[in-house]
This record gives C-alpha cells, sequence and structure tokens, in this order.
C-alpha cells in the first residue's frame, strides 16, 4: 500500500511539473501562434463578401496571355540553338560507337592485386589478436 501512495505522489508531482511546463511553452509562443491558433479554430476564415471581384483590368487570362508569349520565344530560341538538333547519327553507328566505349573501359579493368590468403596468414601471425 505504502508503493501506491510512493507512485501515486510521484505520478502528481510529474503531472504538476507538465502543466508548468505547459504554461511556460503557451506564454513564450512566437507571435504567430495566436494568429495559427484563431485558423485552425475556424475563427478567421474570410468572409465570402471580402472575395476580389473579376473586372477588365484584373482578368486571369491577361496574365497568361503574356506568359504564352514568353513560352512561344523560350520554344523558338531553343529550335534557333544548334543543340537542339536530333540525332543524326544511325542506330548501327551508334551501336558502333557503344562498342568502342566498351572496349576502352576493358582495357583499363586489369585485375586486383589484393593479398592473397598466404599473406593474410602472415599478417595475422605478426600481429595476434588479445
Amino acid at each position: 500500500m505504502r508503493y501506491f501512495f510512493l507512485v501515486a505522489a510521484l505520478v502528481a508531482t510529474s503531472c504538476a511539473g507538465s502543466i508548468d511546463q505547459v504554461g511556460d511553452m503557451t506564454s513564450s509562443a512566437p507571435d504567430w501562434y495566436a494568429q495559427r491558433k484563431q485558423e485552425v479554430a475556424g475563427n478567421d476564415y474570410p468572409r465570402i463578401a471580402d472575395v476580389p471581384v473579376v473586372t477588365e483590368a484584373n482578368l486571369p487570362e491577361s496574365s497568361l496571355k503574356l506568359s504564352r508569349a514568353e513560352n512561344i520565344e523560350a520554344y523558338r530560341a531553343f529550335q534557333r540553338d544548334p543543340r537542339s538538333e536530333g540525332a543524326v547519327e544511325t542506330p548501327q553507328q551508334i551501336k558502333r560507337w557503344a562498342k568502342v566505349q566498351v572496349a576502352a573501359v576493358n582495357e583499363r579493368d586489369t585485375d586486383a592485386s589484393f593479398l592473397t590468403d598466404a599473406d593474410v596468414k602472415s599478417l595475422k601471425a605478426r600481429f595476434p589478436a588479445r
């Protein structure tokens, strides 16, 4: 029974400390916290009457037309660039080039010069495990 009271006392003191910590955290919260707290609660949503009205001066298409013109010009500049040309080699030429590249890599491929089993044994004999 004593253990129960001891455990209950420990839990009560730790809960009190936790409540104090939560209070400290909310009092030292950043400035944006209060605004965000209202948004999450749903109290700070705009009213439907505050939604801007679309007029001739602010049509969404006006900005899209400008973007379209810029996109067309960028496409034309890409087409003028010599690097945008398609492949001029045939598939057979490309395969031949690939074979040459593979052969060049294979020429550089040499056998590894790792230690042999005998070398490992002699090193282990020189440096015995503790």
